[in-house]
């Protein structure tokens, strides 16, 4: 989805970073397709991860296209994640959000 990441973590596995450029990050539709496609397949969990996926304004409605029946799980650092963020993520298919603090 996205290589940018607001952190530079020496230990980042995903060369990841806040001087990548944006216009690298797969367009939404492009993700929702290939989404729906999954589904269509069988694909019964997704796994978001980075880059930092909150560093996205349109993640949110990326974990909506997710079916209600599919588990979604999440990797992120958490600086992005606000109040609403939260609130919004309470209506999607996500089961966890992992948060790492060693960045």
């Amino acid at each position: 989805m996205t290589r940018y990441c607001n952190l530079e973590c020496t230990h980042c596995c995903s060369d990841s970073g806040p001087n990548i450029p944006r216009s690298t990050d797969v367009p939404s539709e492009t993700i929702i397709r290939i989404i729906s496609e999954m589904q269509h397949h069988g694909v019964t969990e997704f796994y978001f991860s980075g880059g930092e996926p909150f560093s996205r304004r349109d993640f949110i409605d990326i974990l909506e296209a997710v079916d209600p029946a599919v588990e979604v799980y999440c990797a992120t650092n958490g600086y992005l994640i606000n109040k609403e963020t939260a609130a919004r993520l309470r209506h999607t298919s996500v089961r966890r959000v992992t948060v790492s603090i060693d960045g």
